[in-house]
């Protein structure tokens, strides 16, 4: 799980990602981007071989770019997705995913999708 949270730069004209790592310190950590009245960013760090839980967005799709490190996707179709730094990997409404740091160093990624969109886990 994500072990610290900073929505305090949300919506700042300019983020600098150097800057933000040095903030947040070591991962896992989370930091809210752009939260506006429709949408969400967050900049999430995750450590080597973590994942997050199996989950699902049933009103909106999600997609997301990674900006360091190495990321894949398990999708609930049976597609893997194995992504690297400028790659962005998307998934409609309702698909469930999971999301695990496959690089030897933390990873982080850009997670962009609708304000507030439930997360409906399963197992």
């Amino acid at each position: 799980g994500v072990k610290k949270f900073d929505d305090t730069g949300a919506n700042s004209r300019l983020t600098n990602i150097r800057e933000v790592k040095q903030r947040m310190g070591e991962a896992p950590w989370d930091y809210l981007v752009v939260f506006s009245q429709t949408d969400q960013v967050g900049m999430i760090c995750q450590r080597p071989g973590e994942s997050v839980r199996t989950h699902a967005h049933m009103t909106h799709a999600e997609w997301w770019m990674v900006l360091e490190g190495e990321f894949e996707w398990r999708f609930g179709d049976g597609s893997v997705v194995r992504a690297k730094p400028f790659d962005i990997v998307t998934a409609p409404r309702g698909l469930i995913h999971t999301i695990t740091c496959t690089s030897q160093e933390p990873g982080i990624r850009l997670a962009c999708g609708a304000r507030d969109m439930e997360h409906v886990y399963v197992r």
